[in-house]
């Protein structure tokens, strides 16, 4: 009885820190920054994978045209990608 209630506790107090710790989180401007900047990327690469077809279809290009610019897109992306140190 005695053990169970010595780990029912610590599991508690590990919960709160845990807690504590995220608060913590919630109110850095960094982590904000960073999730803010996460995001508007992720929003940026769904918009040119997305939309852009659609985009060049109505600007004139053909569906087969427009594919291979979505292609040309994403080739350029990861080139610039291994070629930009980290």
């Amino acid at each position: 009885m005695i053990t169970a209630t010595v780990v029912f506790t610590s599991g508690r107090r590990r919960q709160w820190r845990q807690w504590r710790s995220l608060r913590h989180l919630g109110r850095s401007r960094l982590a904000w920054n960073v999730a803010l900047f996460m995001g508007l990327q992720s929003f940026a690469f769904h918009v040119v994978l997305a939309w852009l077809p659609d985009m060049l279809q109505g600007r004139g290009l053909g569906a087969a045209q427009a594919g291979w610019m979505l292609s040309l897109t994403r080739i350029t992306s990861v080139a610039g990608s291994l070629l930009i140190p980290v």
